[in-house]
């Protein structure tokens, strides 16, 4: 089997391996935030006497969570600074849904959804470089490496994306990953919504056949992280 490092970097990070909302949809997952645990950030690390504005604060100083029972978009609850991800004009977060569906993906052995939530041209390339002979069996090896890291059954069941870094923030980040886009597609640059591409790490809980809750962190020997996309209006895992 190949190494998870080898695999995660290519497909995942192409160097490693996850407004206004509805007045109904913002405020009552900003309820259940409070109501279940999930942080609600007021700023890590400021002393009290110090005011700064939501502006100035970093990233993950207010954070809120979105829940299936409020959001029909999302199969497993996402936390997130919703200062760093803006919603349509019909108060639905595409970059989340694709976050969330990525790990359903693996949780339903669902070869196709996975497929669905990556800009396929660069998975296509990605699969093919790191000597998969095509996505499922790329999406099988992974799936199963999952499997023995995590456990038989293994369901993960809540999502928080701990870090964001923009290409504003750290175009170097980007660099590589860009190369590696416009060699597949010349006018990639035109196609990309300008400023949505982001960079996140992410830490997960999940249980074993509906029992126990476990850390990704505690398992894997990788931190989780994936580039957020926009391309030709589509938000994309690349």
């Amino acid at each position: 089997m190949k190494s998870l490092k080898k695999i995660l970097s290519a497909v995942l990070t192409a160097v490693m391996v996850f407004s206004t909302v509805s007045c109904s949809k913002s405020e009552s997952s900003t309820e259940n935030a409070n109501t279940q645990g999930v942080r609600v950030d007021k700023g890590n690390d400021i002393p009290d006497n110090v005011s700064v504005s939501e502006e100035q604060m970093p990233y993950g100083a207010t954070m809120l969570a979105l829940f299936p029972e409020n959001d029909e978009n999302v199969k497993i609850p996402v936390e997130f600074d919703k200062r760093f991800f803006s919603s349509d004009e019909n108060g639905n977060y595409p970059e989340l849904y694709r976050v969330s569906d990525y790990f359903v993906s693996l949780n339903q052995n669902d070869k196709d959804l996975f497929t669905e939530v990556f800009y396929k041209p660069y998975l296509e390339f990605a699969v093919n470089e790191t000597g998969f002979s095509d996505i499922e069996s790329y999406f099988n090896d992974y799936h199963d490496y999952m499997t023995k890291s995590l456990g038989e059954g293994f369901e993960v069941d809540y999502i928080i994306i701990e870090s964001l870094e923009t290409k504003a923030d750290n175009p170097e980040r980007f660099s590589q990953l860009d190369e590696r886009l416009s060699n597949i597609d010349k006018d990639i640059s035109q196609k990309i919504d300008e400023g949505s591409e982001k960079y996140i790490t992410l830490e997960c809980t999940y249980n074993i056949n509906g029992e126990g809750s476990y850390a990704f962190s505690y398992r894997l020997d990788e931190t989780v992280s994936l580039y957020l996309y926009t391309i030709d209006g589509v938000a994309y895992i690349v």
